[in-house]
Formats: C-alpha cells, sequence, structure tokens
C-alpha cells in the first residue's frame, strides 16, 4: 500500500504544531516559576516569606487554595512568626504539626486530599458535584444550606448535580 506524502506531512505538520504550543506553556510556566523564586529570594523577613508563599503562590498560579504544613516541635517556627509581629493563626492555610510522625501520618493516611468547609469569602455561590468525585464528597454534609438546580444522569456517566449556596 503506497504512502502518501500529503497525508504524512499533514500528521507531521499536527504534531508539530502541538508540540510547540506545549514548549510555548511550559516556557510561560517557567517564566511564572521563576518569578515566585525571586519573590521567595528576595523575601526581606519571616512576614513576607509567609505572604509570598501562602498569598502570591495562590495567586500566581490560579490556585484554589495553598496549605503550607510546618512541622515545629520546638515551637522555634511559631517564635520567629511571633518575633516578626505575625500571629501565627492569623495566616490562612498554615498550619503547625508538633512531630515528623505526626506529618508521616497525615501524608499516607490514604492519600485522599483533605477538604475544608465552605467559605463564602473565598467560594463560589454554585457548585457543581458529580457523583464518586471529591466535591460530591464534601457536598454531601453541607445539603442543608444548598439548593439543588439541576441534576443530570447520562446513561454510562457519573450523575452531576449542580447546587446554589443558600435555601430557595
Amino acid at each position: 500500500m503506497p504512502v502518501d506524502p500529503d497525508a504524512n506531512s499533514g500528521q507531521l505538520r499536527e504534531q508539530l504544531r502541538r508540540m510547540l504550543a506545549q514548549a510555548r506553556d511550559n516556557e510561560r510556566l517557567m517564566r511564572r516559576l521563576q518569578l515566585f523564586e525571586l519573590k521567595l529570594i528576595q523575601a526581606g523577613d519571616m512576614r513576607e516569606l509567609a505572604y509570598a508563599l501562602l498569598s502570591d503562590y495562590r495567586r500566581g498560579f490560579a490556585l484554589d487554595a495553598v496549605t503550607l504544613v510546618l512541622v515545629d516541635s520546638g515551637y522555634e517556627q511559631r517564635r520567629m512568626l511571633l518575633d516578626a509581629g505575625i500571629e501565627p493563626d492569623s495566616l490562612a492555610g498554615l498550619s503547625f504539626l508538633d512531630g515528623g510522625q505526626t506529618l508521616e501520618r497525615r501524608l499516607h493516611a490514604g492519600g485522599a486530599p483533605v477538604l475544608g468547609r465552605f467559605d463564602p469569602a473565598r467560594h463560589a455561590d454554585y457548585v457543581v458535584a458529580c457523583q464518586g468525585d471529591p466535591v460530591w464528597a464534601a457536598v454531601r454534609p453541607q445539603r442543608a444550606e444548598l439548593t439543588e438546580l439541576l441534576s443530570i444522569s447520562v446513561p454510562g456517566q457519573s450523575r452531576c448535580t449542580i447546587y446554589k449556596r443558600g435555601q430557595p
């Protein structure tokens, strides 16, 4: 069977286009990471470092949340924050563990993400939850606070439900 050179070159052009697009995406990500690294390096004190880790990182990479867990068995990190004029409890996303064993248990307790409660200041008014996904599990205990707008069931797919925050 003869090979069609036009079809082959078209496939190669498409493959090259995809590879170039991926290279551009990688370059943009590398630039964002470099800017974040510079922020960390330029942090002049503990306050700037904590802000860069917990706030700038979340915004710069469009993340819903960032969590920093520090093993602080001797309370050194907490004292450093207090000395810098930062109340450790005031930094959303920062938590402390008293020992490395606690961290090991936390990291290897099934590998599932830990989901927090709904925070109206950070979360949307609408939730889409599909049966079996982490959002579905997070929504279950909060259904009394949500109004079901639409439920979609398609054969062969998980059932998905759209909720609105608040009562009808």
